[in-house]
């Protein structure tokens, strides 16, 4: 292979990595930001209630696990009828130590979508924050480190 040539492959994956990286890092900021405005908005103007713990669930407690509660809570309505919905929450590993089976949780839901609920307590839109953080912190990294390889790696002019 040309000098020529793996300059311009080198360019090539340089161009490939600094347009896929960014976008898919914009995702993941663009998810924690959702995520954490639509929590708040639900700990703002979101109707608090006691939600009474059903069950609970960890896919695999030795590793990095999914923990998840279902919660039973009463929620009114738009046309003021009080219904018992049931829902399952994700939640972070401290809430899910700390909750037994048949006690009570605060939570806020949606009086527009009583369905969409936010447990007190549950801070498990923070890891996706950190991880948006660290995807922004190793994209910099990346760049900067791509930049100074092309930089050295040019091929001086020839006369």
């Amino acid at each position: 292979m040309t000098s020529a040539t793996q300059v311009f492959f080198r360019r090539a994956v340089l161009v490939l990595i600094l347009g896929a990286i960014p976008l898919a890092v914009l995702g993941l900021n663009l998810y924690a930001l959702h995520q954490w405005m639509e929590i708040r908005d639900l700990e703002k103007n979101g109707i608090a209630t006691e939600a009474v713990l059903v069950a609970k669930d960890s896919n695999d407690p030795s590793r990095n696990s999914t923990y998840r509660i279902t919660l039973r809570y009463d929620a009114t309505l738009q046309d003021a009828r009080v219904a018992t919905l049931k829902t399952e929450q994700v939640v972070d590993e401290s809430l899910f130590k700390r909750t037994m089976v048949g006690r009570q949780v605060k939570l806020h839901y949606s009086a527009v979508r009583p369905e969409q609920v936010h447990v007190s307590g549950n801070d498990i839109y923070l890891k996706h924050i950190l991880y948006a953080f660290v995807g922004d912190l190793l994209l910099v990294i990346a760049a900067v480190g791509l930049f100074k390889m092309e930089r050295h790696s040019r091929i001086p002019a020839t006369s």
